[in-house]
């Protein structure tokens, strides 16, 4: 007499042990984060130049995202907001002729001010953008958390008509507290979600008013 492996037979199993797990219960609702950071790329298209621009907290808070309440009014999205990084390209559209894109994080109030710190590239061809990629100075006012209606400047701006130019926001979503008075806008529809047109830069893929 000898012995066989048991070999694998159509139908059927070996049993396999069951082990009891004693099952987790909380004795009350856990903490949870109730307003998290959302985060947000918006990618827009100059449709005319943009010369020495300003752009203020409450104008990118605009382009974040408002709510119109009617045609001419709206609130903003957020409560609170950080600008994470502009991008800039600015094509060429005349061979060797020069086309320059200039960011300049500049503040207008008196604390956490930072030096004028200015980036700029030039191209003269049509396959290479000029081209600027920059997050706010460390430390600088431009580098913190905003209210949404704050008017203080961020950055001045300078590209050519045709430029793309991308933000990259944080921002907190104002679903806790009174509704907060965004920009003017026209032909707005009650209720619409839009991204705010600002110094000629529109919203690309999105709604924008």
């Amino acid at each position: 007499m000898h012995l066989q492996k048991r070999k694998n037979i159509k139908g059927y199993s070996k049993p396999t042990k069951q082990v009891m797990v004693p099952r987790l219960i909380a004795s009350h609702p856990p903490p949870y984060v109730a307003q998290s950071i959302r985060s947000l790329k918006l990618r827009c298209s100059a449709t005319a130049a943009v010369s020495g621009a300003q752009f203020n907290f409450n104008n990118l808070s605009g382009l974040l995202g408002i709510i119109a309440t009617a045609a001419t009014t709206s609130v903003f999205w957020s409560t609170c907001f950080r600008l994470r990084r502009v991008v800039v390209w600015g094509p060429v559209t005349a061979s060797g002729t020069p086309v320059t894109v200039s960011l300049s994080f500049d503040n207008t109030t008196a604390d956490f001010v930072s030096p004028p710190v200015k980036f700029s590239d030039t191209s003269v061809s049509f396959d290479w953008p000029a081209f600027v990629s920059q997050r706010p100075p460390s430390g600088s006012l431009s580098d913190k958390w905003h209210g949404s209606g704050q008017t203080n400047l961020c950055f001045n701006l300078d590209c050519p008509q045709g430029s793309t130019v991308e933000f990259d926001f944080d921002f907190v979503l104002n679903d806790d507290a009174a509704p907060l008075a965004g920009p003017t806008i026209a032909a707005g529809v009650l209720g619409q979600l839009y991204h705010k047109i600002v110094n000629n830069l529109t919203p690309q893929g999105v709604s924008s008013i």
